[in-house]
């Protein structure tokens, strides 16, 4: 079924008509990068490069007004540890992901008939998406051989491409929800995070990553991405992560030098 020749008489109508939009829809690349933080070395002294690279896949799960199917994709990051002083770190990462997805209206939908009707005409069709996502940041790391926390700042870009991408910017265009309406944006973005040092055993690391959210109209001006990753001591890892996409876990490898 093609949902442009369904609803694009029913949101010109709510486009002429100056609806309430009430239900938030978000672009798949504006959640946080699921790049996780790999922490130094217990006693490191010394500036330390990385490489890191990971597998992501996002299990069958809701999100914001919409259920995922599946997605899969990828990062690359590189990681300068020790930047200017011991604690100071920068990182930019590359990443992107193909999945498939449905609308699936759980959030003040039914503000309006004509609302209503927009969002019943694309809910239960299954669209794909692809989206690239690049992260800059710059963060503090402090701790000792036990415990591990820190800070960073910076900005992410994302581009969304596909036949859901296509469905959101219409819904959002012909006011019948909020959220971006452009297929690409740039967005600050804050994480900080807490771990602890296992000896021979790795480390574990929980984050909170926010990307701020000032298109989606609401209270809540981060969207949330927090994760639970372990890192082997040879720099293995993997993980878990729950955003407002849904839930994701990731494995990959990170090489210093």
């Amino acid at each position: 079924m093609n949902y442009k020749f369904y609803l694009l008489p029913v949101l010109a109508v709510c486009f002429l008509c100056g609806c309430i939009s009430s239900p938030r829809v978000l672009s798949q690349g504006a959640t946080s990068n699921l790049m996780p933080h790999i922490p130094r070395a217990p006693g490191a002294e010394k500036s330390e490069q990385a490489i890191g690279a990971q597998i992501t896949a996002t299990i069958p799960s809701e999100g914001m007004n919409m259920e995922q199917d599946f997605a899969i994709g990828g990062n690359l990051s590189y990681l300068y540890q020790g930047l200017l002083a011991k604690p100071l770190f920068a990182e930019i990462t590359l990443g992107g992901f193909y999945g498939q997805g449905e609308f699936a209206c759980q959030e003040k939908c039914h503000v309006s008939k004509l609302v209503e009707k927009s969002w019943e005409v694309i809910e239960g069709e299954s669209m794909d998406y692809w989206s690239l996502q690049q992260r800059l940041r710059l963060g503090a790391e402090f701790g000792n051989d036990l415990i591990f926390g820190g800070l960073a700042l910076g900005a992410q870009f994302h581009e969304n491409f596909g036949e859901m991408e296509d469905a959101r910017r219409d819904l959002v265009k012909l006011n019948a929800a909020r959220g971006d309406e452009d297929f690409w944006n740039i967005t600050f973005h804050m994480n900080y995070f807490i771990g602890f040092h296992l000896g021979r055993y790795g480390s574990v690391t929980v984050e909170d990553a926010m990307n701020y959210a000032y298109d989606l109209d609401s209270d809540e001006f981060f969207v949330h991405t927090l994760s639970l990753t372990y890192i082997h001591p040879d720099k293995y890892f993997g993980g878990v992560a729950f955003s407002e996409n849904g839930m994701s876990i990731g494995i990959g490898k990170v090489f210093t030098f």
